[in-house]
């Protein structure tokens, strides 16, 4: 349809009354825009133009701000797995500190070191790994609603749900077996005292 004939109801689909030409060329942008005017202006005078640009410029302008809504939720992503993070590793240290005396009376009655960071590790590694399980599942599915806003990415991409959950295992993991060992290996050396402050 020449542009001479769109009548001005027609002209509601075209956003602000303008119209894209797009123009293949080898040559560079500056020596473009000079020639384009100029053949412009012969087909019609009254037809201004602007906003030349190149169409790597025009798609990148036009999925930016898809992009930067993409990039924020990744950053929201990162800082709600380190909260949680710091939050199961004060959780479960917090929760073997308070076990200290128990500790220091397994390791009294003959326990090693090795055997009560082994026992503490296996009554926190089921929590978490349900816990974590039920996360994902969740995260699966929430996903489904963000599919729109991701880039070369499924939502459930395997590679992301696993290493989120393989993060929240090893923190698990440290918190458990770091204060657990400290508290053992202390207890090894100063059962005695341990336990009398413990009595008193």
């Amino acid at each position: 349809l020449p542009m001479a004939q769109i009548g001005p109801s027609s002209w509601g689909w075209m956003t602000g009354r303008m119209m894209y030409a797009v123009l293949r060329s080898d040559r560079d942008m500056a020596g473009i825009v000079s020639g384009l005017a100029t053949a412009m202006h012969r087909i019609d005078p009254e037809v201004p133009l602007f906003d030349v640009r190149e169409m790597d410029q025009r798609l990148s302008g036009a999925v930016a701000s898809s992009q930067f809504s993409t990039m924020l939720m990744i950053a929201l992503g990162a800082v709600a797995l380190v909260l949680s993070a710091s939050g199961v590793f004060g959780l479960i240290a917090f929760l073997i500190a308070q076990r200290r005396q128990e500790i220091g009376v397994r390791v009294v009655l003959g326990a090693s070191p090795l055997a009560v960071v082994r026992l503490l590790l296996r009554e926190a590694w089921w929590p978490a790994c349900i816990g974590t399980m039920l996360g994902l599942m969740v995260a699966s599915s929430a996903a489904q609603t963000l599919r729109s806003q991701l880039f070369n990415l499924e939502p459930t991409d395997p590679w992301t749900l696993l290493g989120a959950g393989g993060a929240l295992l090893l923190v698990t993991v440290a918190s458990a077996a770091v204060p657990a060992w400290r508290a053992a290996s202390e207890a090894s050396r100063t059962p005695i005292r341990l336990l009398q402050r413990h009595d008193e």
